[in-house]
């Protein structure tokens, strides 16, 4: 049986900035607007907590067995969905979750593309965590879709120019995308 401790590790180390991130930046910054407080103010925070949560599983599962469990993006997906729909709902600003919808279409439909453009290169559990991801930076804003994404490949392309230059090109490597989908996401959220 492999050792998962140092995955453990990985998770904790993605989901424990996040989860702090979103305690000490964004509850406040939601909290200072009039609309978003009280239900509202709760359930926003209860998705980007769960996203917070899942990022640390779902990037520890992507570099430890190369996959993005659908059981985790999706419910990732659909509680932030939900939790978002209502934040929006009780806050009076159906813009914020028309963001959510717009950004995690754009982020899927991105993403997409470029797994079916090179088949192999980008697997389709990166394409549907990318749409879960893109649903909570749309909710913020779309420059913060844009910052989000902008990130994930810039990360993602730095990880692969280590591990080529790491392992040299005659033995390439296939490289989790999903960590940098992630941090990317985190990185664009406390620019907020």
């Amino acid at each position: 049986m492999p050792d998962r401790r140092p995955h453990v590790l990985a998770a904790i180390a993605v989901a424990l900035p996040a989860v702090l991130l979103v305690l000490v930046r964004l509850v406040p910054a939601l909290a200072a607007e009039p609309a978003e407080r009280g239900g509202a103010l709760v359930l926003a925070a209860a998705a980007f907590l769960q996203l917070a949560l899942a990022s640390g599983a779902l990037a520890a599962t992507d570099v430890q067995e190369h996959r993005l469990p659908n059981a985790l993006v999706g419910a990732t997906a659909l509680g932030g969905g939900l939790a978002l729909a209502g934040a929006a709902a009780l806050a009076g600003r159906p813009e914020r979750m028309l963001g959510a919808l717009v950004g995690g279409a754009t982020l899927f439909a991105l993403h997409l593309a470029l797994a079916l453009a090179r088949p192999g290169g980008m697997g389709l559990g990166d394409v549907k965590l990318a749409g879960a991801l893109g649903m909570h930076l749309g909710w913020l804003g779309p420059s913060v879709v844009l910052a989000g994404a902008l990130a994930a490949f810039l990360l993602g392309g730095g990880i692969a120019i280590a591990v080529l230059l790491a392992r040299g090109r005659d033995r390439p490597a296939a490289i989790p995308f999903g960590p940098a989908l992630v941090v990317g996401a985190w990185v664009a959220i406390g620019l907020a």
